[in-house]
C-alpha cells in the first residue's frame, strides 16, 4: 500500500532524533568502495656513488664526504581520493548529496524525490509480543518502484563505456522478480575481461532463485550472501542440505554443511569443473559467528586476507569503531569443526581454529576454503548494511589471478 507506506516514511523521518543512512545494497557497497584512497608508491634514495648521483643536476654539487658505497632508500605512500565508483539506480536529492563525491552518478539515474526503506533495529533479548530476539537484527520494509524496474541496468550499462570499470558489482536482483533474462541480456554486455560480483539478498520465490541460479550465476565471477540465502538457495535447488528448515538451535550455521552447500554450488554452476564453461569461481559467504572464502584454485589470490578484512569491518562497523575493544566483543565461531559435513573421518580430519593464526584452510578437490572468525559485537550500534560492508571489503582487499590456460 503506497499511501500507508508515505504516511509512516513521513511519520518517521518527522520522529525526534531520526536518522538518515545512504541505503541500497549497491550504494552502501559504492561508498565503501569510494572511502579507499588509491596509493601509490614512490621510492626515495639518499646519495651514494651511483643512482642518485647520476640523478641530479649536473649543477648539484655533492662533497665527496656525502657519498656512500651503499643505496639507502625510502618509500613514499602516495594516498590520493578514493577509488572512483560509478552508481546507477533510483538516486534522490538527498541520496545524492549524502554520497562520496568519488561516486559518479549518471544523469539518467537522477530522480526528482527519494526512495526510503525504513529500517526497525532490536537488539538481543528484547521482546516483542511473546517473542524474544535470540541476536541482534533488524527488520526492514519498503516500498520501491524503480528498483523493480530495468532503466538503472539499462543504464549502468551504457555508461560502463565510457567508465571502463575494472570491477563491476551488481545488487538488486531480488527486486526484479520476472525479469531475470532481461538481466541476463545486460549483463551479456559488460566486458568479458570485466570481474563481475553478484551481491544476493534475501529471497522467498523459490523458481525465482533457480532462475538466477541457472541463468545469472554462471555469467557472474563472483558472488556474496549470507546464511539465509545460502540455504534458501539449496532448498530451491534441491542442494546438499536442502531439507533443512533452518540452521537450528543458536542460529550458527555448521561449517561442514555450509562447505558441502558452496562447493555444490561452484561444482554446478560454476567453474568447479575442469569442462565447465561457467565464469563464477568465488563465493563469499558470512554470517554472524564467522565468514568462509571459497574459490576456485588459479583464480583468485590474497584470500586470507580478503575474508579477515571482511570479519574485521563486521565488527567494527557493528560496533561503531575504528578498532575493535576486546571487552565489547565474543567469540561465538565454532573452535573445532570439519570441512565437509557428510565426509568420512579419515579424509576429513577435525579442523581447530588457531588463535596465533586465525585463518583456518582447508581443500576439497580443486576448490580452497577460507574461514575467519568473527568477532562479535555485544551490543552492535547498527546491523543494517554489515552484508554489503563485509563483500566490498572482501573484493578491495582480492587479487584476480591471470587466467591461466586450462591443461587436459
Amino acid at each position: 500500500d503506497e499511501e500507508a507506506f508515505q504516511r509512516i516514511a513521513r511519520a518517521a523521518a518527522e520522529y525526534p532524533g531520526a536518522k538518515l543512512y545512504v541505503g541500497g545494497n549497491a550504494a552502501l557497497i559504492g561508498q565503501k568502495l569510494a572511502s579507499y584512497p588509491e596509493v601509490s608508491v614512490g621510492v626515495a634514495v639518499r646519495p651514494d656513488r651511483s643512482k642518485l648521483h647520476e640523478m641530479l643536476d649536473e649543477q648539484i654539487v655533492v662533497p665527496p664526504d656525502s657519498l656512500q658505497e651503499t643505496d639507502e632508500y625510502h618509500l613514499i605512500l602516495e594516498y590520493q581520493a578514493g577509488l572512483p565508483v560509478l552508481l546507477c539506480g533510483p538516486i534522490g536529492p538527498k541520496l545524492h548529496e549524502m554520497l562520496d563525491e568519488q561516486i559518479v552518478v549518471p544523469p539518467d539515474s537522477l530522480q526528482e524525490t527519494d526512495e526510503y526503506h525504513l529500517i526497525l533495529e532490536y537488539q538481543a533479548g528484547e521482546q516483542w509480543g511473546s517473542t524474544r530476539a535470540p541476536q541482534a537484527n533488524r527488520f526492514i520494509f519498503s516500498h520501491d518502484v524503480s528498483n523493480g524496474e530495468m532503466a538503472s541496468l539499462e543504464t549502468f550499462v551504457a555508461s560502463l563505456e565510457d567508465f571502463q570499470p575494472d570491477l563491476v558489482v551488481l545488487s538488486g536482483l531480488h527486486m526484479m522478480e520476472g525479469q531475470g533474462r532481461h538481466a541476463v541480456a545486460a549483463i551479456s554486455e559488460i566486458r568479458k575481461d570485466v570481474p563481475v560480483h553478484l551481491e544476493l539478498a534475501s529471497m522467498t520465490d523459490a523458481d525465482y532463485m533457480n532462475s538466477i541460479m541457472r541463468e545469472v550465476m554462471p555469467i557472474v565471477s563472483s558472488i556474496g550472501l549470507n546464511e539465509q540465502e545460502l540455504l534458501f538457495l539449496a532448498q530451491a535447488g534441491e542442494g546438499p542440505h536442502g531439507h533443512l528448515a533452518s540452521w537450528g538451535e543458536g542460529g550458527v550455521p555448521d561449517v561442514g554443511r555450509v562447505s558441502d552447500i558452496l562447493l555444490w554450488i561452484l561444482r554446478e554452476h560454476g567453474r568447479a569443473e575442469p569442462l565447465a564453461e561457467a565464469e563464477l569461481t568465488r563465493i563469499h559467504f558470512h554470517t554472524l559467528a564467522y565468514h568462509v572464502l571459497a574459490t576456485v584454485d588459479g583464480y583468485w589470490g590474497n584470500q586470507a586476507a580478503a575474508v579477515a578484512a571482511g570479519a574485521r569491518v563486521a565488527s567494527t562497523q557493528a560496533c561503531g569503531v575504528q578498532a575493535v575493544d576486546p571487552a565489547t566483543v565474543q567469540l561465538r565461531a565454532p573452535t573445532q569443526f570439519r570441512g565437509s559435513h557428510d565426509g568420512d573421518d579419515d579424509d576429513d580430519p577435525l579442523l581447530t581454529l588457531d588463535p596465533t593464526h586465525p585463518i583456518t584452510v582447508w581443500r576439497r578437490s580443486n576448490v580452497t576454503f577460507h574461514l575467519s572468525p568473527v568477532l562479535v559485537c555485544k551490543q552492535p550500534l547498527r546491523t543494517v548494511g554489515l552484508g554489503d560492508a563485509i563483500s566490498a571489503e572482501g573484493l578491495v582487499y582480492s587479487e584476480l589471478m591471470p587466467e591461466q590456460p586450462m591443461m587436459f
